[in-house]
């Protein structure tokens, strides 16, 4: 992981958002029940991890392993947070981040909300939703890679 200087926050209208289509051996689900909570606890390698309130998250799986994961806030005058997003070490730049986070975009424009938004301290993270179509809020041209 390497550390930005500080929190950098992105935004994105849930249309521009960038959808990816998973390999067939992977499917995505939605958290509905407690086996799909401890899939995301799993993922999250915490115990105390959970859907958010009002919210909601999904899976990327193959077979009964969870993969990645991505979360949504509770849209609240039309935005919500995009939070939790998380791949598995081994899974990670096998493009599963950026299903999940296009799955989570989807539900939470869904659920109504016009406008998304999510923070990352990461470089590789930024470039990942830079490609998805999110951009730095507050930023210069040319400040952000």
């Amino acid at each position: 992981m390497v550390a930005l200087p500080r929190v950098v926050v992105l935004t994105a209208h849930p249309d521009d958002v960038r959808r990816v289509e998973h390999p067939p051996d992977v499917r995505l689900l939605v958290v509905a029940d407690a086996e799909h909570v401890d899939l995301l606890r799993a993922v999250h390698g915490e115990v105390g991890a959970e859907v958010p309130a009002h919210g909601g998250a999904v899976l990327a799986v193959r077979g009964p392993v969870g993969l990645a994961a991505a979360g949504w806030t509770e849209v609240e005058h039309g935005t919500s947070e995009l939070v939790g997003v998380v791949t598995v070490g081994p899974e990670r730049r096998r493009g599963l981040g950026a299903l999940v986070v296009g799955a989570a975009a989807n539900a939470a424009a869904l659920a109504g909300a016009d406008l998304l938004w999510l923070r990352t301290q990461d470089a590789g993270a930024l470039k990942l939703y830079r490609s998805l179509g999110f951009e730095p809020t507050g930023a210069r041209p040319g400040q952000w890679p």
